[in-house]
C-alpha cells in the first residue's frame, strides 16, 4: 500500500484495511507513507510486491523512484486504486489515465452520494455476491473524464442534481493486466462490510486472471421501435441508420462542445450504438450533441425505459435527459410517485411537472417540447411527454445543474462569470492570501449548489491555493484548494436574501452570515498564486456551476473589518469604513436589459442527449422550425 493524501483519513483506514486483509485474506501487507514532496524512505519493499495499492494526493517524489513504480507496473501486475488516486504525482498528471483509463475532471462538495451496481455488468465477479447493491455513502462525488475504450464501469453514483458517473470501474488491458479503481473510500466505507467484500473481491479478481465475467444475455425484449411520423416542414435529426448529425459530448461540465483537454481521443464522432432504428449508449461517460445549432422550434423524440433490477433506487431508476440548447435538462426518470424539480418530466433543478407523469417501463413513450429563445429574453418552453402537458409555456432564466448558461454555439469555452476582476487589479488589490481581508456578498438562490465568487486560474482546471466561495448542498462554503474547507450548516437556497461576511486577520479566518458569527477557523490561508484573478458569480469550467440566482453586491476591503462591523454589514446595514472594491450588477452589461431593437433574433443551441445511470434508447428524432 502506497498511502499519501490529507482529506479522507487513509493514514488511518488503510492500516486497518492492512490488519483485515491479514487476517481474513492470509495475505502479507506492508504499506509505504508517501510524503507530499521527497523520496520515498522504503519504497524498495514493492520489488517482490504481488499487488500494489494506491491512496495518494498530489505527490511530488522524485522522478527516479516515479520510474521505479511505472517499471513495477510495466511488469504486468495488478493495482488498485482509491478516491484521490485520480490525482496521484504532481509531474505526472495523466499517470492514473495510462493505468487506470480516465483523467479527473472536478468533484462535488456534496458529503452524500447513492451509488448502484450497474445492471449490465452486476454478474461481474467484484460485484455479483454483495449483499447490497445500492447504498449511501459520505464519500464526495468525483466526476471523471472519458474513460478508455478497455474499462468496464461496475457502479455509478450520484447526487440529488448530479447526473450518475462512475465510481467503480475495472480495466483488463490486452496483455491482461488488471486494475481497479473506487471514488469511494472515506474513513466510514471502511467500516462497511459491504464495502471491505467490494475490495476483497477486486483483490481477488485482480491477482487471479482465471476469475471471468460470464457473458450476460439481454432478457430485455424490446418493442418495436415505433413508427416514425415526419411532419410538413420537419427534418430528422436521427434517421434510424446513422449518427451523421450528431458527435460527443464528454462533460458534465460548462465547457467546450468537444472537450480535447481530457479527452484522449480527440475524436468528435458520435460514440452511440444505433439499434434497431433506435439508438443507445456505449459509454456510461459520453452524452451526444447536435453539429447544428436550433432556437425556435419543435422537437420531437421517442424513448424506451428498459426494466432495472429491484436494487436500482428510485433517483437512478429509468434516468436519462435531454438538454434543450445544452442548457434546461427535460428529466428522463421512471419514478412517478413524487413531484419535484428532480423527478420525472422536471426540468432538472428549475421547475417541478404541472402534475404527476406515469413515464411507461419497458414500453416507448414520447416526448415533444417547443422551444424559443429571443435575444434579451427569458427561454419559453412547453413539455408534452406521451400526450400530456406537464410544462405551458414556462419562461426559464437560470439554467439546469450541469448545463451552460448561454448556448454554445462554437468550440471556444464561455466565460460565464457575473464579471471578472483584471489580472492587475485581482493582483494590486485583491488579496486573499496572507495579509487581512473582509469581503462581503448579498445574494439570493433556489440552488443548493452554486458559486457565489472565487479566486483561481482565469484558463485552468482547480488549482492549489485558489479560493472558492459557493453553496454546497445549501451551506455555504469557503474552499482553500489543497488546504481544506470550512462551512455553514446553515441552509441558504430558500429563495432569500442573506448577507456574508468573510473576513481574515492574516491569521484567523471568520465567517458573519445575516448578523450572526457563522464559523471562526486558525491558520486557514495561504498564498495568491499570482496568475489567479478574482471572478464573481463563476469559479471556473470544471470545478463548481456558476451562480445560479442573484447577487446585489461585492465589496472587498483590505483589512479585517472589527466583529461589531462585520455584524452590523452582514445584517445589511452600512457602516463607516470603506470597501477598496466594489461590485453591483448594475456595472455588468451582461445582466442589463437589452438595448436593441425589438426585432431580437433567436439565440441558438445544440440538442443534447445525456446517458444517465440506464440504458434509455432514442428513436425517430425530429425538428420544426418556425
Amino acid at each position: 500500500m502506497l498511502i499519501g493524501e490529507r482529506t479522507y483519513s487513509s493514514s488511518q483506514s488503510m492500516p486497518q484495511l492492512a490488519v483485515h486483509l491479514e487476517d481474513e485474506l492470509q495475505m502479507t501487507v506492508d504499506y509505504i507513507v508517501v510524503p507530499k514532496n521527497g523520496n520515498i524512505s522504503n519504497l524498495s519493499i514493492i520489488k517482490n510486491a504481488d499487488i500494489l495499492i494506491f491512496y495518494l494526493e498530489q505527490r511530488n517524489i522524485s522522478n527516479l523512484q516515479l520510474t521505479e513504480i511505472n517499471n513495477w507496473l510495466k511488469q504486468g501486475k495488478p493495482a488498485i486504486a482509491f478516491k484521490t488516486s485520480n490525482q496521484a504525482f504532481v509531474q505526472d498528471p495523466r499517470w492514473f489515465y495510462r493505468n487506470f483509463g480516465a483523467s479527473f475532471r472536478a468533484y462535488s462538495v456534496k458529503s452524500k452520494t447513492i451509488n448502484s451496481v450497474l445492471p449490465e455488468n452486476d454478474n461481474h465477479p467484484i460485484v455479483r455476491d454483495l449483499d447490497v447493491k445500492s447504498f449511501t455513502s459520505n464519500s464526495k462525488l468525483i466526476f471523471p473524464g472519458e474513460l478508455k475504450a478497455d474499462t468496464k464501469v461496475l457502479m455509478m453514483g450520484k447526487t440529488p442534481l448530479s447526473q450518475s458517473v462512475p465510481v467503480a470501474w475495472v480495466r483488463e488491458t490486452k496483455n491482461k493486466q488488471r486494475f481497479f479503481y473506487t471514488s469511494l473510500g472515506n474513513a466510514d466505507d471502511f467500516q462497511s462490510y459491504n464495502f471491505t467484500t467490494l475490495i476483497d473481491n477486486a483483490i481477488d479478481w485482480c491477482l487471479n486472471p482465471q476469475i471471468k465475467q460470464k457473458t450476460k444475455k439481454d432478457s430485455d425484449s424490446i418493442p418495436d421501435t415505433p413508427p416514425l411520423v415526419l411532419p410538413v416542414g420537419a427534418k430528422t435529426i436521427f434517421n434510424g441508420v446513422n449518427l451523421d448529425n450528431w458527435q460527443r459530448y464528454s462533460t458534465p461540465f460548462p465547457d467546450t462542445l468537444n472537450d480535447t483537454f481530457y479527452v484522449e481521443s480527440k475524436n468528435p464522432q458520435a460514440n452511440w450504438s444505433v439499434l434497431n432504428e433506435s439508438i443507445m449508449a456505449k459509454s456510461t461517460q459520453e452524452h451526444i450533441v447536435t453539429k447544428e445549432a436550433f432556437g425556435n422550434y419543435r422537437l420531437h423524440l421517442d424513448f424506451y425505459i428498459p426494466e432495472e433490477p429491484d436494487y436500482v433506487p428510485d433517483e437512478m431508476r429509468g434516468a436519462g435527459g435531454v438538454f434543450i440548447s445544452n442548457s434546461y435538462k427535460v428529466q428522463i426518470l421512471a419514478n412517478s410517485q413524487r413531484r419535484n424539480n428532480t423527478t420525472g418530466g422536471s426540468i432538472s433543478g428549475l421547475r417541478a411537472p404541472d402534475h404527476s407523469i406515469n413515464m411507461l417501463v419497458g414500453q416507448w413513450n414520447t416526448m415533444d417540447i417547443r422551444y424559443s429563445h429571443r435575444e434579451g429574453e427569458p427561454v419559453k418552453m412547453t413539455v408534452h411527454i406521451n400526450g400530456s402537458k406537464v410544462h405551458n409555456d414556462i419562461k426559464l432564466i437560470k439554467h439546469s445543474p450541469y448545463g451552460v448558461s448561454k448556448a454554445l454555439t462554437t468550440k471556444n469555452a464561455v466565460d460565464v462569470s457575473l464579471h471578472a476582476v483584471p489580472l492587475k487589479e485581482s493582483q494590486e488589490i485583491l488579496n486573499f492570501g496572507m495579509k487581512p481581508f473582509s469581503v462581503y456578498t448579498r445574494f439570493k438562490t433556489t440552488d443548493p449548489d452554486t458559486t457565489i465568487f472565487a479566486k483561481t486560474s482565469p484558463i485552468s482546471g482547480w488549482e492549489t491555493d485558489g479560493k472558492a466561495f459557493f453553496l454546497g448542498d445549501g451551506n455555504l462554503i469557503y474552499d482553500i484548494g489543497w488546504k481544506g474547507i470550512v462551512n455553514t450548516n446553515r441552509v441558504l437556497n430558500d429563495d432569500k436574501w442573506h448577507q456574508a461576511l468573510l473576513t481574515s486577520d492574516g491569521d484567523m479566518a471568520t465567517m458573519y452570515i445575516d448578523g450572526q458569527l457563522s464559523f471562526m477557523k486558525k491558520f486557514f490561508h495561504s498564498p495568491d498564486p499570482t496568475h489567479h484573478v478574482v471572478k464573481v458569480g463563476y469559479d471556473h469550467k470544471n470545478f463548481y456551476q456558476p451562480l445560479n440566482g442573484e447577487l446585489s453586491h461585492f465589496l472587498y476591503f483590505n483589512e479585517a473589518l472589527t466583529e461589531a462591523e462585520a455584524k452590523t454589514l452582514s445584517s445589511n446595514n452600512s457602516i463607516d469604513r470603506k470597501p477598496v472594491y466594489s461590485w453591483s450588477p448594475e456595472q455588468n452589461p451582461l445582466v442589463k436589459e437589452s438595448t436593441k431593437p425589438e426585432n431580437k433574433e433567436f439565440i441558438k443551441g445544440p440538442i443534447q442527449l445525456q446517458r444517465g445511470f440506464s440504458k434509455i434508447r432514442y428513436a425517430n428524432i425530429w425538428i420544426k422550425e418556425y
